[in-house]
C-alpha cells in the first residue's frame, strides 16, 4: 500500500484504507446517479425488451415459441408442451404467463387442459 499519507491521521493502514474509501464515496455516487439515469434514457420499447430478456422464463418461452410455430394457427396443449420440451409444468406455467403478458400467446380452456397457440397476427 506504500507509505501512509500524511494528510490522513491514521497510522493504521487498514484505517487508512477506509478513510480514503470514505473519501471516494461521493464521487462513487455521482458516478451511480448517471447509470440510473441512462438506464431511464433508454426507450420504452429497449427497456421493455430488457425487462423481457431478464425475466427468469425467458429462455423456456423461446423454446414454447420455436415450438408453437409450426403448429400455427392450432397451437398445442400445454401439456404436451411439458412433455415435449422435457420440461416440468411449472416451467411452462412460467413462461407461458411471461408470453401472455407480452401478448405473444392465447391460452384457452379445451376439456379438462389448456390449449395454447401464438396470438392472432404473430408472426415469426
Amino acid at each position: 500500500m506504500g507509505s501512509p499519507d500524511p494528510n490522513l491521521p491514521f497510522a493504521d493502514p487498514e484505517r487508512e484504507a477506509s478513510a480514503r474509501l470514505f473519501a471516494l464515496a461521493p464521487a462513487m455516487l455521482q458516478s451511480l446517479k448517471g447509470v440510473v439515469r441512462s438506464e431511464q434514457s433508454i426507450p420504452v420499447g429497449m427497456r421493455a425488451v430488457r425487462a423481457f430478456i431478464r425475466e427468469p422464463a425467458f429462455a423456456d418461452a423461446g423454446r414454447i415459441l420455436e415450438v408453437l410455430t409450426p403448429l400455427s394457427p392450432q397451437g398445442a396443449a400445454v401439456s404436451d408442451l411439458a412433455e415435449y420440451l422435457s420440461i416440468d409444468r411449472s416451467r411452462v406455467a412460467a413462461a407461458l404467463a411471461l408470453l401472455d403478458t407480452y401478448g405473444a400467446v392465447d391460452i384457452d380452456d379445451v376439456g379438462e387442459g389448456h390449449a395454447v397457440r401464438l396470438a392472432k397476427g404473430l408472426t415469426l
